[in-house]
């Protein structure tokens, strides 16, 4: 039986309005219309074939929605409220469906501290550890190199903080006062031009002989500008103490 180029290839293919290329982790769908590219009812109805589809994939880890043609972006056409709130969930779907490869992947090769690290994951966790150590002592000349210029960052009580507001706020640390960062289970997922770094953030705080922890997972994204890395986003969530389950 003859095939197309693109089933033979595996990585271009077309689920009704939506072309899917992928390419390596990363998958792309594009919403190709003759006049403009506009979510309604049928093209929501393939995107969510096209989601099931990449969901027995477990090598995507991450996709992205883009448009075609002069019209660009994907935009909505006039619909009524609850059918944006079904289109929206297909939406959110993604983010749901990148979770789930991500735990998958998880699954398949739990010993990743046994595998060698890639020249560019090794660059990036030296670079985030000369960060987080310039953070601790109040160092902005290396703050200022690292951080991009539009750089923001997501507190662990929800806030957004701009570079400027971080570097005006940063400061040395009082005498008998000594911080320490630690980073564990580091995972490396490199783009080619960006990077997420994933992990485990332990800050020790010695105040005057007044020992505390305090423990959050981040999500940091770096992206290469004009040759080097810089960090362009940053997120963290608190590590709660665990508790008895409830009787």
């Amino acid at each position: 039986m003859c095939r197309s180029r693109a089933e033979r290839s595996g990585k271009r293919r077309r689920t009704g309005f939506w072309e899917v290329h992928k390419s390596g982790d990363v998958a792309t769908l594009t919403l190709s219309r003759e006049k403009v590219n506009a979510l309604n009812g049928p093209v929501v109805d393939k995107l969510r074939a096209a989601l099931e589809t990449l969901e027995g994939e477990s090598e995507v880890r991450a996709i992205i929605l883009t448009g075609s043609g002069g019209a660009g972006a994907v935009k909505f056409q006039r619909l009524s409220c609850v059918r944006k709130e079904l289109i929206m969930k297909t939406i959110l779907a993604v983010a749901i469906l990148l979770c789930a490869c991500a735990h998958a992947q998880a699954q398949k090769s739990p010993d990743t501290s046994a595998r060698p690290k890639t020249s560019t994951a090794q660059e990036l966790i030296a670079l985030n550890q000369e960060l987080i150590d310039a953070l601790a002592r109040g160092d902005k000349s290396v703050v200022e190199r690292i951080y991009a210029d539009d750089f923001v960052r997501t507190s662990t009580q929800g806030e957004t903080f701009t570079k400027a507001q971080l570097l005006a706020s940063l400061k040395v640390p009082e005498p008998g006062v000594k911080i320490v960062y630690e980073s564990k289970d580091i995972q490396v997922f490199d783009y080619g031009n960006a990077a997420v770094l994933v992990y485990l953030s332990i800050r020790h705080t010695d105040n005057k002989g007044e020992k505390s922890d305090f423990l959050y997972r981040v999500t940091d994204t770096f992206v290469k500008s004009d040759g080097r890395w810089v960090k362009a986003a940053s997120a963290g969530t608190p590590v709660l103490a665990k508790t008895d389950a409830p009787r």
